[in-house]
């Protein structure tokens, strides 16, 4: 179950923290709960926000 809180605002570094932050908690959860298909799902989320977090890194410097 992939959730977009701040769809708008993914270019603000903070957020986009704070979001990475939230799906390694959902992630751990759903493995806790053994619904590995949903962690999969929100691995590759998080994989997306790193990148995004990583090319708007590079890009603020």
């Amino acid at each position: 179950m992939t959730f977009d809180l701040f769809p708008d605002e993914e270019s603000d570094l903070p957020i986009l923290r704070v979001r990475i932050h939230i799906q390694k908690q959902l992630i751990q959860h759903y493995q806790e709960m053994k619904l590995q298909h949903c962690a999969e799902k929100e691995t590759q989320e998080l994989d997306r926000l790193e990148k995004k977090l990583m090319w708007l890194s590079l890009q603020a410097n």
